[in-house]
């Protein structure tokens, strides 16, 4: 009977394998990282739309197949499941469930304990005592695969907090084990989102996926020397699902090497629909990216203020509103660019800076050559009523896109206007109207850096998107973090609570990733922007001497 039992159990673990089931905790049918990620916040599981409902009817309802599978979860009866006549089957089904639904099993002796009859006997034993998961300890000591020793993989060089809950650190292989054998479930999804973020900083997708080909393919074997069968069918789905994710969310990290053997993987060696599964993830994903990405919206954009003298305008021939619009429009296009790899080990400092961080480096060089732009504005001018005027439009400017939650855009005006050419202008600023110079005081407050720019990010988190945060504030939170923590523990072992802290700020670059502005994009003002006389900081610096001289000092009379 207890073979009968512990058929009747691979039997159905076969049946999730084949049914493409999503492993729980990954959202395989959205690749979105904000809805993955909010799941992984709430602790709630989900599965794939595939023919699961007679699955879950099996199970008693929808619930966490490894929990299941251990005891440690009592299952709700399902309203689905029908009544069946009293066969051996059934009976077998009953004794089966009622093993797993009462108590957890005693895992150190329940083989040695049998009846009479033959059939297994578990101890009860009280909620508060339940047993510590099997480790893997004396399987990966025993076995080989694909020609390379598992003996690496040693439990001891796994580091948890002091709550058994999270993971420290690690060496590479325990760091890619624990995405499908984690310590707590409860925080399972929140470490993949972080090992998906940082991964880069301590392996590559090549190293990653032999890796995880290696505990695919020994996945039965290790779930059959810690004595659960169902285990090795759980560890397939949930690494097969982390290649789902892992391909949507990191596909730019993939040169095309890397996605043939993730193809290949795919398709020799996953068992049943969740190869099926992961091969359209790839397709869907490559056929996205070829497309131009459009934004579909249900309201319609306003219309745009064309400017009276079209071609070859001016910065007085473009309305503020307008050129706050096309600055986000333009904003927009180059940080929805930025990759999770760009901001790590502080690549955009790094001598081969153009390879490791392309965008975050063109959306700094933007941001500069705006701010030179102000500054050459100004300075350019030699009239100080006409001077006055353009300062004045570059506030109303300012105040549209603070209205636009351009916060970047923002900063680049007021750093223009901060330039010491500009700022030394005495008599240009004196001549603002009031309200001009208020608001620019104000403005400066918002953006202030003091107190770690408090003011500026309780702002940003007070906007709802569209918004586009200053750039400068999370590249210095990424150096403060690279600078107060090492990249390895005493022991040598990968430093992941680091990592925790860089996914943190990635994270929220990624917030604002999601939402693009609704406006329509005005060429002849893109133009301008982008293309719009500049001086070097020597040569502001020597105009603004020339529209506004030093003040000679008086010479003291001879007594």
């Amino acid at each position: 009977q207890s073979d009968k039992e512990a058929g009747q159990s691979d039997k159905e673990a076969g049946r999730a394998a084949q049914s493409g089931e999503a492993e729980p905790g990954i959202d395989t049918n959205n690749d979105t990282n904000n809805e993955t990620s909010e799941r992984a916040t709430d602790g709630e599981t989900k599965g794939s739309d595939g023919d699961d409902d007679d699955e879950e009817a099996d199970l008693g309802g929808s619930v966490d197949i490894l929990d299941f599978a251990l005891g440690r979860q009592v299952p709700a009866k399902s309203s689905a499941k029908k009544k069946k006549k009293k066969s051996k089957r059934s009976r077998e089904m009953r004794r089966s469930e009622t093993v797993l639904s009462s108590e957890v099993p005693n895992w150190k002796g329940d083989r040695e304990r049998k009846n009479s009859s033959g059939s297994k006997k578990y101890s009860t034993i009280s909620s508060r005592d339940t047993p510590k998961k099997p480790t893997l300890d004396r399987a990966f000591k025993t076995l080989s695969v694909s020609g390379k020793d598992l003996r690496s993989v040693d439990a001891s060089n796994l580091v948890l907090d002091d709550d058994k809950q999270e993971v420290k650190g690690g060496d590479v292989h325990n760091l890619v084990k624990s995405l499908f054998d984690y310590p707590c479930e409860r925080t399972r999804n929140r470490y993949i989102e972080c090992f998906v973020l940082t991964y880069m900083s301590f392996t590559n997708p090549k190293e990653l996926m032999e890796l995880l080909s290696e505990f695919y393919v020994s996945a039965d074997d290790l779930a059959e020397i810690v004595g659960v069968s169902k285990l090795g069918e759980v560890w397939k789905l949930r690494i097969a699902g982390f290649c789902r994710k892992w391909f949507s969310q990191a596909h730019h990290d993939f040169q095309e090497e890397q996605v043939k053997e993730l193809r290949n993987f795919a398709s020799n060696v996953v068992v049943g629909k969740a190869g099926t599964a992961i091969t359209n993830t790839i397709d869907k994903v490559l056929s996205e990216k070829k497309k131009k990405s459009h934004q579909a919206f249900s309201v319609r954009p306003p219309d745009p203020i064309i400017p009276a003298k079209y071609a070859d305008c001016g910065f007085l021939d473009i309305d503020p509103l307008e050129l706050a619009r096309q600055m986000c429009l333009v904003d927009y296009i180059l940080y929805k660019e930025i990759k999770p790899r760009e901001c790590l080990d502080l690549n955009w400092t790094r001598k081969n800076k153009d390879e490791l961080a392309p965008n975050v480096l063109e959306f700094v060089s933007s941001f500069n050559h705006f701010s030179d732009v102000v500054a050459t504005l100004v300075v350019s001018e030699a009239d100080l009523k006409k001077r006055v005027h353009i300062v004045e439009r570059l506030v109303d400017t300012v105040t549209h896109l603070r209205d636009l939650n351009n916060f970047n855009g923002m900063m680049k005006i007021i750093s223009g206007l901060g330039k010491s050419a500009v700022f030394r202008l005495k008599a240009t600023s004196g001549k603002l109207k009031k309200k001009y110079a208020d608001r620019l005081e104000e403005y400066r407050e918002l953006m202030k850096p003091s107190k770690n720019s408090a003011v500026y990010r309780e702002a940003l988190h007070m906007c709802s998107p569209p918004s586009i945060p200053y750039l400068g504030v999370y590249l210095s939170d990424l150096v403060f973090i690279e600078d107060g923590n090492k990249d390895t523990l005493k022991d040598g072992l990968i430093n992941f609570q680091k990592r925790r802290q860089i996914a943190k700020v990635i994270q929220e670059i990624q917030q604002y990733q999601q939402v693009p502005y609704n406006l329509v994009e005005l060429p002849v003002v893109n133009i301008f922007i982008q293309t719009a006389k500049v001086y070097d900081e020597e040569e502001q610096y020597q105009r603004s001497l020339q529209i506004e001289p030093r003040e000679k000092k008086k010479k003291k009379a001879k007594e």
